[in-house]
């Protein structure tokens, strides 16, 4: 018998399966895909790129300037599924070295002023933007601010507990931390709160939808 191909030749590969995304369709937009491989299955991410957008009011009229952080209703797409598949990179050495070669540090001291930015550009039906459902910001040491929530005062929180399996037994208030993406953040200052909703996407333990919460002891693992 001869042998149908020689010792000598790799050995065939099986194709990996490759999970795809469902990303909207945009007239005048394509998407940037990247792979990442876990556990032999390749998956579709979405690279994030910088779009200039030109904000837009409610009657649909141009607002402000033209930037990278504007926002125009109607074309801002996502879910909580898609925004677990933006692609990343992870910060160590190596990666500091091509950041620092790619943009070489320049001494300029730090400002939030994107982040500002950010919350003026956004705007609130019947309140204005994001930054007036926040107190002004408190400075604290290396480079952080911290913004109150106005809504929020501690003198009329409940004396007892209004729902679930303690109700009507005293309260007992304690600090708690949740740590979220930036790309939910505009959602969750106009609902006013944080969800418990149960759909793809969300990181929750199957069965228990809720808000996780992380006391004072390991509120690293939400800032992280």
């Amino acid at each position: 018998m001869k042998s149908k191909r020689a010792s000598s030749a790799p050995s065939a590969t099986t194709p990996r399966k490759v999970v795809k995304l469902n990303l909207p369709t945009i007239d005048g937009l394509k998407w940037k895909i990247a792979l990442y491989t876990t556990a032999g299955v390749d998956w579709e991410y979405v690279i994030p790129e910088q779009r200039m957008r030109q904000g837009i009011d409610s009657e649909g009229k141009n607002e402000g300037w033209a930037n990278f952080l504007a926002y125009r209703h109607g074309q801002a797409y996502g879910s909580y599924l898609l925004i677990n598949y933006i692609y990343f990179d992870n910060i160590g050495i190596e990666m500091l070295k091509k950041i620092n070669a790619k943009w070489p540090p320049k001494d300029i001291a730090p400002d939030h002023e994107a982040f500002t930015t950010f919350l003026r550009t956004r705007t609130v039906p019947r309140v204005g933007t994001l930054e007036h459902l926040l107190n002004p910001p408190q400075k604290y040491a290396d480079g952080w601010l911290r913004y109150g929530w106005s809504a929020f005062d501690e003198h009329n929180l409940d004396e007892t507990t209004q729902e679930g399996t303690w109700s009507g037994f005293k309260s007992s208030w304690q600090n708690a931390w949740h740590g979220t993406k930036l790309e939910c953040l505009y959602k969750t200052m106009t609902d006013g709160c944080l969800s418990e909703k149960n759909c793809p996407g969300r990181r929750i333990k199957d069965g228990k939808p809720g808000v996780y919460m992380m006391k004072d002891d390991y509120k690293e693992k939400a800032l992280s």
